[in-house]
């Protein structure tokens, strides 16, 4: 009598989901690092992604974690496609009871003779049950491009990537001129981050725009410091190089010396160095004494401005003149090492 409506239920046991996810308008769906340590988001285009191999390795561009290419949903397009299933599932089940239902009532009435006084009915009375197919949206275009310069695989992400998620190449090369970039976005956007929180709270918007500076000290540093490490790797492969280094200018400048026979004093003038000094002890003096100056500040920066116990002030205009001389730096070191 229930073969029709068992024969319904079974089939749901094969019954599979499969959520499709939108790119953007530039052709980059969202992915996520699947390390719970990191979990940032990052994009990837479309065509790149998808003539990846089924048991591709995938990289992390911020951290480095590996993964096979299935790991790498986001967070809301695995919790939108879990919805979604459970709602499909509650609507294939109430169909396949409505439909069993109506085939065991037909067979139960085929079973008594028309004249009888006995009449049965089987019927399922359950809620109407819909399911809306909905696609994962994509979230806003990311502000930084980047195509791999060794396997060319196009991605995007916000702040500093370093890994490509195809080769897992350390691009420092390609940050470095794209964290130049954002300081500029950065320093020219203070006003207009200052002016949307100030009619919340103008000292949050104080706050937020330090923050902001230290942080663009901070990215200068750091994308220099991957720059060299990258470049002198080409040019001694073999050699280890002792932790965080050439955030250390005399020591750093010291080792291109010693292995191309040219020092940062070679490529920039007395002045330029010094500006890029004082901006890295800065820097360091942030990160490590929460801006307030101590004697390592004023010995290795030169800085005479400041009297201890002071607390350091970075304008924008000095961001910016940090910035030119690092780019300057950098530039003038990519072109002697290819």
């Amino acid at each position: 009598m229930f073969d029709g409506l068992i024969k319904e239920l079974k089939k749901l046991e094969h019954t599979s989901y499969s959520m499709k996810i939108l790119a953007d308008e530039e052709g980059y769906v969202d992915k996520e690092c699947p390390d719970s340590k990191c979990l940032k988001k990052f994009k990837v285009y479309s065509e790149d992604w998808n003539s990846l191999a089924e048991d591709a390795i995938i990289h992390c561009p911020f951290c480095g974690f590996e993964s096979t290419i299935n790991n790498w949903f986001t967070t809301e397009q695995v919790n939108q496609a879990r919805e979604q299933a459970i709602q499909k599932i509650h609507c294939d089940i109430n169909n396949a009871l409505k439909k069993g239902a109506k085939e065991a009532n037909n067979k139960l009435n085929r079973s008594f003779n028309r004249k009888s006084f006995i009449k049965m009915n089987i019927s399922y009375k359950g809620n109407n049950a819909y399911f809306f197919d909905m696609p994962a949206q994509a979230l806003d275009e990311m502000q930084q491009k980047i195509e791999c310069p060794f396997c060319h695989f196009k991605y995007e992400v916000i702040g500093s990537g370093f890994f490509c998620p195809k080769c897992g190449e350390n691009s420092a090369e390609q940050t470095f001129t794209n964290t130049i970039e954002k300081v500029k976005g950065n320093i020219k956007n203070l006003p207009t981050i200052y002016d949307s929180i100030s009619s919340i709270s103008k000292d949050e918007a104080a706050r937020t725009c330090e923050s902001l500076r230290i942080n663009s000290l901070n990215d200068l540093v750091v994308a220099f410091q991957r720059l060299c490490e990258s470049l002198y790797s080409k040019i001694r492969p073999t050699e280890i190089i002792r932790r965080n280094l050439f955030q250390r200018l005399d020591d750093g400048s010291q080792k291109f010396k010693d292995a191309i026979n040219y020092g940062y004093d070679d490529l920039i003038n007395a002045s330029e160095l010094q500006h890029v000094k004082t901006c890295f002890q800065k820097r360091h003096c942030f990160t490590h004494n929460d801006g307030i100056v101590d004697e390592d500040y004023i010995n290795k920066s030169g800085d005479s401005s400041y009297k201890l116990g002071q607390h350091l002030n970075v304008s924008d205009f000095e961001i910016l003149n940090y910035m030119e001389i690092v780019e300057k730096l950098g530039k003038k070191l990519l072109g002697l090492i290819k």
